[in-house]
């Protein structure tokens, strides 16, 4: 059995990955900060014998040693794949209104939180075979994430280029490292975000004419995850449908 630690799965992308994995028969370890719903689990279809949830803020950087302690509370000695999905645009506005802690605070959980949970990690990592880490990026390191969130395309892009190194310090074990960007998915994220307008704008520059779903971007990850796939390694994996801009 193979063992996942999924950074923030109770919703969107997270949520996806979670019933994807877990269904394969995968146990995965799940990061959460907000109590699950009662009925998490049976609303789901999560079989507790897979799924194992963490109650755990990633931008309490002093907590990390937690996991440690969770880890070998739940006799888990080994990881075959850590994907970082933590992140948030946390609001939109202009480079010019922006204050500097929304960029301390962009870098926080876009960048700092898959750096330090990928540190306490890789010990676990470097005990298993074709074991991977999956970093959840975004287009809009692309794209810039202006004019309204400048913050969030420059700690995304800082994401990927920590991916690109990250491979290749890795590749001694070997561990593949990857990262993957999506574009608009229709999730709460985008719900709070982004106006219609918004993304008839994204519709409207997509191939596709459309936004993806977070069981697309799930799927990809799984897959990405599969020693099947062994020979993809520290690249920028573009899930945009089509998207031209």
């Amino acid at each position: 059995m193979n063992n996942i630690f999924l950074s923030g799965g109770s919703k969107g992308i997270g949520l996806e990955c979670l019933k994807k994995f877990s269904q394969n028969k995968s146990k995965v370890v799940f990061t959460y900060t907000k109590a699950l719903e009662k009925n998490f689990f049976t609303k789901n279809n999560l079989d507790n014998k897979y799924v194992i949830p963490f109650k755990f803020n990633s931008l309490k950087f002093n907590d990390y040693k937690k996991i440690n302690i969770f880890l070998k509370k739940n006799k888990i000695s080994k990881i075959n794949t850590l994907i970082n999905n933590v992140g948030d645009v946390l609001k939109r506005t202009s480079f010019e209104e922006s204050d500097f802690n929304l960029w301390v605070n962009s870098f926080n959980i876009n960048l700092f939180s898959s750096i330090k949970l990928t540190q306490v990690l890789l010990p676990y990592i470097k005990k298993t075979k074709n074991s991977s880490i999956i970093n959840v990026s975004s287009v809009a390191a692309k794209t810039t994430g202006s004019p309204d969130s400048l913050h969030y395309g420059v700690a995304k892009s800082a994401l990927n280029t920590f991916t690109l190194g990250l491979s290749r310090e890795m590749s001694i074990y070997p561990i593949r490292v990857i990262a993957i960007a999506p574009s608009a998915v229709n999730t709460n994220f985008q719900k709070k975000y982004s106006s219609n307008r918004r993304l008839k704008k994204i519709i409207n520059k997509t191939s596709l004419n459309r936004i993806a779903e977070p069981y697309e971007i799930a799927n990809i990850i799984y897959s990405l995850s599969n020693k099947d796939h062994s020979y993809i390694n520290g690249t920028i994996v573009e899930v945009d449908g089509g998207r031209l801009a």
